[in-house]
């Protein structure tokens, strides 16, 4: 954006300037760079080694193959030699360095080649007849057979000389030295010496870059974690802690570089940081090394606020300490509140036995009826006195049943359904057909929320 803007001075005076605004980002290019400089290192590497192969064989051509394993095919890192590049960039059509050549093939027929042949330093009659493979095969097909035969002519080259850069069963790449008619590789075991150096550098770059990116992979991975983890070393000093054990607790590592620090913070009551410090002692003693040592402690963090925290921790083998926290606060709380709600139905369960006892064992017979009137429970006294032997011959049927004018006891269970009660004397039906006078009484059954649930029927013999 451009625009004009204006500056007014203390003395009323004014300035006018020309303002452009440009948008600028930042990006995180950090694996990129690193990418860089790793590719730009072995590429210094390769033409160091190259560069000293020529010094050790002056006047040869020589060139290094770099091994991609995991893409099956080797890469032309360097080719080194008076306008040698140049040449078989003409012959080519493309610059030889960053072409391509498929290394299955090295392991394959005819080659059957592995690491630990490629070990030594090997020779090979290009011309005037190949004494085994020709140019052509060792290029792995992949440069045409009379480009393959221009090459040799135009740099008059007769033999070449080939060693894997191999360490420990690993094959990192291939040197090859070019040489014209009647020459020898006169000082042969340096030349293997110094390749067999530069392997071992090579696996040593390459092992502290592949430790690097597992390292990346691994705190990726536990930054990605739903819990806190740290990493505790012998002195008890934090090595590393995840994004989410900052969320949890609130401390930075460079705020509470130690674990007694740390505890100071999350413990400020010395009596419980004593207690956690003990249970911590405690677990440890009992353990060995990669055993689980689960705890569960209320903590306080940064922002004043209370957790409860289920830590687990596990010794390593070097004596590393690998810890893993979750809040759980939430649960607890809602555990609690379960428990409470427990211990709350288990007390009115005993309400309701003793209510239950009670009816059960009271002299006046007792019935208890849904909102439609149907008996659901009657008591011993009221089998007996209407002469039922079992309650299953009482439960299910209409209280009206049991009475000798039905139409009046339906009227009286309706009353009562709208949250009424009822008193009065009514003629009650026994099981053989005789009758007797009761006194009934019937009151609603009616829940917290003021709803009827149903009707308790009482009655006692007149």
């Amino acid at each position: 954006m451009i625009t004009g803007i204006c500056h007014r001075h203390h003395d009323g005076s004014e300035s006018f300037y020309q303002m452009q605004a440009i948008p600028t980002t930042f990006e995180d290019i950090t694996e990129r760079k690193q990418y860089i400089r790793n590719t730009m290192l072995l590429a210094r590497t390769a033409i160091d080694l190259v560069d000293r192969l020529r010094e050790l064989v002056p006047g040869a051509y020589a060139y290094l193959f770099s091994c991609d394993e995991p893409d099956r095919q080797f890469i032309i890192w360097v080719v080194e030699g008076e306008g040698f590049r140049e040449g078989l960039t003409e012959l080519l059509g493309r610059d030889p360095v960053g072409m391509v050549l498929p290394v299955s093939r090295v392991f394959d027929a005819p080659y059957h080649q592995t690491p630990f042949s490629l070990r030594g330093l090997r020779e090979f009659i290009l011309r005037p007849e190949p004494s085994s493979w020709s140019f052509y095969d060792l290029c792995f097909e992949a440069i045409p057979e009379e480009i393959c035969e221009a090459i040799l002519s135009r740099f008059d080259i007769a033999k070449i000389c080939i060693m894997g850069l191999v360490w420990r069963e690993q094959l990192f790449g291939i040197a090859g030295i070019f040489l014209p008619p009647g020459r020898e590789l006169e000082n042969r075991e340096t030349v293997e010496s110094f390749i067999r150096q530069a392997s071992i550098a090579l696996a040593r770059r390459q092992t502290a870059e592949q430790l690097r990116l597992s390292e990346a992979r691994f705190r990726d991975m536990v930054d990605s974690s739903p819990f806190g983890v740290a990493l505790i070393d012998r002195e008890r000093r934090f090595v590393y802690v995840n994004r989410r054990f900052v969320e949890i607790f609130g401390y930075r590592p460079d705020e509470a570089p130690t674990v007694a620090e740390w505890t100071r913070l999350i413990f400020p009551d010395e009596g419980r940081r004593q207690e956690a410090l003990g249970a911590w002692r405690s677990d440890l003693e009992r353990s060995v090394p990669g055993q689980v040592r689960p705890r569960t402690f209320a903590v306080r963090c940064r922002d004043g606020s209370k957790k409860a925290i289920l830590s687990r921790v596990v010794t390593l083998c070097d004596g590393t300490e690998y810890s893993t926290c979750e809040d759980i606060t939430e649960e607890t709380r809602a555990y609690h509140l379960l428990v409470a709600d427990i211990a709350d139905l288990r007390r009115r369960e005993q309400e309701m036995l003793l209510k239950d006892q009670a009816i059960a064992s009271t002299q006046r017979a007792v019935a208890l009826l849904s909102p439609d009137g149907v008996v659901t429970y009657a008591n011993a006294a009221y089998l007996a006195l209407w002469n039922y032997p079992t309650a299953d011959e009482v439960q299910g049927s209409h209280f009206s049943r049991f009475w000798e004018r039905p139409d009046e006891i339906r009227s009286v269970i309706r009353t009562v359904s709208d949250g009424g009660s009822w008193h009065g004397e009514q003629t009650g039906l026994r099981n053989d057909g005789s009758t007797f006078q009761a006194d009934l009484l019937g009151t609603p059954i009616v829940s917290k929320d003021g709803r009827v649930l149903g009707m308790m029927a009482a009655a006692t013999v007149r």
